[in-house]
């Protein structure tokens, strides 16, 4: 199969292992087409630094917000069991503030896509789940609070694997030689394990109707999700920035040329 039959298959029939396998395509560039359309070419251009000013001044608010929070909780500073909640939700928003800036790095660092509305809709939607969870930190609204954390953690999912859909979609915007990881079970179905867990710790929270043990439990299984999927954030960062990366493809396959400032 050539490559101008390759690209015409739809985006949900192409897969990661199956791309993995082929190595990079090589896109096609008809005159006169996306691939030589230039604001197209300035808008992937731009995409990294738009996207993470955007998120950054987002970020920063949202921690501006958590310090003004911490300020106005009394609680925090008097010690026993409210204490020990509140401060495993300061840390988890703090474990969740990180993670989302990590991600979005990771992301324009290692693609270039042509963006959509949707790159801007995203990091907002991010942004307003994370004030109203930090509203909500303290002992009033613990299931509301991890139903919040629950939400994020989707919508940072759905975002990263937008972009995903769209890479393999578009030929142009696969970098390094393609070098995407195969997928598997695991990977596939531990976003919607992590999820599930921060849901079942809500319910199981607004069961319970007070904030206690079950709280407490609740509280400390989401530090464990947010630590988990960071440390695996951390592993697919140091395997972008090892000298090595996509060298294999790259020594013996032709690579896509990135774009250029024309």
């Amino acid at each position: 199969m050539d490559a101008d039959s390759r690209s015409q298959r739809p985006a949900a029939a192409c897969s990661l292992q199956a791309l993995a396998r082929a190595g990079p395509p090589r896109a096609p560039k008809p005159s006169g087409g996306p691939a030589l359309n230039p604001i197209r070419r300035r808008a992937r251009r731009l995409l990294p630094d738009v996207l993470l000013t955007l998120l950054s001044i987002i970020q920063a608010l949202a921690l501006e917000l958590l310090w003004g929070r911490i300020k106005q909780s009394d609680f925090l500073f008097a010690g026993g069991m409210p204490a020990l909640l509140g401060w495993l939700q300061v840390v988890a928003v703090v474990q969740g503030i990180l993670l989302v800036w990590v991600l979005y790095s990771e992301l324009v660092m290692r693609f270039a896509w042509a963006p959509s509305t949707r790159d801007s809709i995203f990091p907002f939607m991010i942004g307003l789940l994370e004030f109203s969870m930090i509203e909500t930190i303290g002992l009033e609204h613990p299931a509301l609070w991890l139903t919040l954390l629950g939400l994020i953690f989707a919508v940072a999912t759905v975002s990263s694997n937008d972009v995903y859909r769209r890479v393999l979609a578009d030929a142009e915007a696969l970098d390094l030689g393609v070098d995407l990881p195969a997928p598997t079970w695991r990977e596939a179905l531990l976003p919607a394990g992590f999820v599930s867990v921060l849901l079942i710790g809500a319910l199981a929270t607004a069961r319970a109707g007070e904030a206690g043990t079950v709280a407490l439990l609740s509280f400390a299984a989401a530090n464990g999700v947010l630590f988990a999927q960071g440390w695996i954030v951390h592993g697919h960062w140091v395997r972008m920035m090892h000298p090595d990366f996509g060298a294999a493809r790259t020594s013996s396959e032709p690579q896509v040329a990135a774009d250029g400032d024309g």
